[in-house]
C-alpha cells in the first residue's frame, strides 16, 4: 500500500518516509474483520524496509493512527496520540490491515509525510507540485520494486 500521512511528532516532517508498524483504529471497518489484539505477519512489512534501506531511502517507523472522520483529528487527539508516541494520522491503514489479516494475505505499507498536524496551525503541502513530484517519484521507485521482485518474491 502507498498513501500519504499527517505527522503527530516533530520528528516526522513533509516529505519524510514512513513506514507503519502497529495501527490504533478509530475507524469504522477494523473491528469487522479482527479484534484489537490479532497479530500480524510482518514479513513483507521488513522486506519493504530492507528494500527502501538498500537504496538508499531512509523510512521513518512508528505507530498510525487511522480515523475516517477527519473533522475529529482535533487538537486534543493530536497532542494525546502524540504524546503515546503515535507519530501519525492517516484514514485507510488499519483497516487495509484487518483485512489483510483476515484473509491472511501480507501487507506492506509505505506512506509520505504530506502535512504536520503538531504546530498550532495546520501545514501541509499536498497541494504544492514539489510534494507532488516527490509522491510520483516515490511511487515510480516503488512500482519498480514490485516489478523487479525486490519487494515481492515473483
Amino acid at each position: 500500500m502507498y498513501g500519504w500521512c499527517g505527522a503527530l511528532l516533530p520528528s516526522l516532517r513533509i516529505s519524510d518516509i514512513f513506514v507503519p508498524t502497529s495501527a490504533l483504529s478509530e475507524e469504522g471497518t477494523s473491528a469487522h474483520y479482527l479484534p484489537p489484539t490479532a497479530s500480524f505477519d510482518q514479513s513483507l512489512q521488513n522486506a519493504l524496509i530492507e528494500t527502501l534501506t538498500s537504496r538508499g531511502y531512509r523510512p521513518k517507523q512508528g505507530p498510525i493512527w487511522t480515523t475516517d472522520a477527519v473533522y475529529r483529528e482535533t487538537r486534543e487527539k493530536i497532542e494525546t496520540y502524540g504524546s503515546r508516541g503515535v507519530m501519525a494520522v492517516d484514514m485507510e491503514y488499519a483497516a487495509l490491515r484487518a483485512i489483510a489479516a483476515f484473509r491472511q494475505v501480507s501487507l506492506a505499507a509505505v506512506m509520505l509525510v504530506s502535512d504536520e498536524l503538531f504546530h498550532q496551525e495546520w501545514a501541509s503541502r499536498i497541494a504544492h507540485k514539489s510534494f507532488r513530484a516527490d509522491s510520483q517519484n516515490l511511487l515510480d521507485r516503488l512500482c519498480a520494486f514490485i516489478r523487479s521482485g525486490e519487494v515481492i518474491p515473483l
